[in-house]
């Protein structure tokens, strides 16, 4: 099973995805984290795709390339901000129904906390990033998407948390 994780930034995706490679046999899960990826100017998405959303869509689209390239049997985990739609729509059209989309949320006013005072990325607290956490949340309330808020857990119980919720399971097996 694919397991895709969204969110805005500093809601705790990629704390719970290193939460969980430590708790979770290697033999067993992969763990992938798309801000590995470079993310071009906004010049440079205007110039390959058109701009931001369909810079998103096509590289959402590698990204599930990449995975169902992937050796069958094990439970891989995706890290990434993209519009549910585009994986939807990306998982269909290859008639694939072995994933999971899974918002990882919390307020704007602990995100921008997060972000500036754990993080240090003060400038990543903008509007812009408020506006998609919003959307995300009505996005995937719309869809029916599982939404897991971080705000109240330590890192280690949210992702437990998180494994009881997605797996029905402390173990993920």
């Amino acid at each position: 099973m694919i397991v895709f994780l969204t969110g805005a930034c500093g809601v705790g995706k990629t704390t719970l995805l290193n939460n969980l490679r430590q708790m979770l046999p290697p033999e067993g899960h992969e763990f992938f984290h798309s801000d590995r990826s470079p993310v071009p100017t906004e010049e440079e998405m205007r110039k390959l795709h058109d701009g931001w959303e369909e810079w998103q869509a096509a590289h959402t689209e590698k990204w599930i390339e990449r995975l169902l390239a992937r050796p069958q049997g094990k439970h891989l985990f995706y890290d990434g901000q993209f519009n549910l739609d585009f994986v939807v729509d990306g998982m269909t059209k290859r008639g694939r129904t072995d994933y999971r989309i899974v918002l990882i949320h919390c307020p704007v006013d602990e995100m921008n906390g997060r972000l500036i005072e754990e993080r240090n990325q003060p400038e990543l607290a903008h509007h812009h990033q408020a506006n998609w956490n919003r959307f995300l949340h009505q996005q995937a309330a719309e869809k029916g998407v599982l939404i897991l808020d971080s705000t109240s857990f330590l890192p280690e119980e949210f992702a437990r948390h998180f494994m009881v919720s997605v797996f029905g399971e402390a173990s993920g097996k």
